[in-house]
């Protein structure tokens, strides 16, 4: 399939239904799941820590309200969840990370984007999902949500949405 011109995607996929809009929506199930929950949220802390560090300097990171993270991200127990944004495919290679690190408790305390996929996640381990109004309008917009004591998941949805049309204006 090709995206834009020169750019080409093989895609292997048990699905494929057209959308009235001109893109599609395609079903996967993975040969081998996802990685466990835990793996991505200790990446996820690794990354906002070093960025804290970076922007916030040495003596916040090291402050003992971040044991608990630094604790997990070396490999101790804990439960935590993740919330994932439908995946959409983006055609940039740009990295967004996102970090509210005065409001560590929040479901997008970190957030992390790469082409068309989007996690985010609180700054806290051992922290459930809240069930409340923002938790719920965003599992309507499709993000999923996922814990730590959740198996992975067995098949995989995601969306091409049609680009937009270029118009020249170079007459």
């Amino acid at each position: 399939m090709e995206i834009k011109p020169g750019v080409r995607v093989a895609l292997f996929v048990n699905e494929l239904v057209e959308t009235p809009d001109g893109g599609f929506r395609a079903r996967v199930r993975p040969r081998h799941p996802e990685p466990e929950v835990a793996l991505t949220l200790r990446a996820l802390w690794k990354i906002a820590l070093g960025v804290m560090r970076g922007y916030l300097g040495r003596r916040f990171v090291l402050d003992p309200q971040w044991d608990g993270l630094r604790e997990a991200i070396l490999g101790g127990p804990f439960s935590g969840y993740l919330i994932q944004a439908p995946f959409k495919t983006v055609i940039n290679g740009a990295i967004n990370v996102n970090i509210e690190p005065y409001t560590p408790e929040l479901p997008t305390a970190v957030t992390f984007q790469v082409g068309g996929v989007l996690f985010a996640a609180p700054l806290m381990p051992n922290t459930s999902p809240p069930e409340d109004d923002e938790m719920q309008q965003l599992r309507k917009d499709g993000w999923t949500v996922t814990t730590t004591d959740d198996a992975p998941p067995k098949e995989l949805f995601f969306e091409l949405e049609p680009q937009p049309e270029v118009v020249d204006t170079h007459l």
